[in-house]
């Protein structure tokens, strides 16, 4: 198939996954993870992967011409602005990174805001925040069929059912971790 119908398909497949194992996954008392909670290697990946195949996009389609457009930058912003309302919500997502980016930028401890205090206790430093913003951004944009959102909703209802599962096992004293 053409090149951009696998990125889809792989992107797709990727914040499914992402979705998926990013609330399950986590390091139980009597583990030992070298890195991280295994959660953040997880997230911190699928958001690399999907960067990396939005680059190999785009580098594809301005080798191919696609990317090219002669309009005045202001023509094709206005284009791009009407296009609907969602993209409000990417310019929203776009406006929160850059001023967490600057807020990162003018830190007393720029290297603690952007690694975190220390790589066991992660989950609101630039280098997370921008993974949860790369993922957002990928099911933002590129979630457009009714399959999709399917595929989507399972994954959600999937992980929230296996996850209460797991809650009423602690209650109940069943938690073999």
């Amino acid at each position: 198939g053409h090149p951009g119908t696998r990125i889809n398909a792989s992107i797709e497949g990727l914040w499914l996954v992402g979705l998926y194992l990013v609330p399950l996954v986590f390091r139980g008392r009597e583990w030992v993870a070298f890195y991280s909670q295994p959660k953040f290697v997880i997230l911190h990946g699928v958001a690399l992967a999907i960067a990396v195949l939005w680059i190999t996009e785009i580098a594809i389609k301005w080798r191919d011409g696609q990317g090219q457009d002669s309009r005045p930058l202001f023509d094709r912003l206005d284009g791009w602005l009407s296009g609907g309302t969602q993209r409000w919500a990417v310019i929203s997502v776009v406006g929160f990174g850059i001023v967490f980016f600057a807020s990162t930028l003018l830190s007393p401890l720029p290297w603690a805001s952007v690694w975190g205090r220390d790589f066991g206790d992660q989950g609101y430093e630039l280098y997370s925040t921008l993974s949860y913003l790369v993922i957002f951004g990928a099911i933002a944009l590129r979630l457009r069929s009714r399959e999709q959102l399917e595929r989507l909703a399972m994954v959600i209802i999937g992980v929230a059912v296996l996850t209460s599962l797991y809650g009423i096992g602690q209650h109940f004293g069943w938690d073999p971790i």
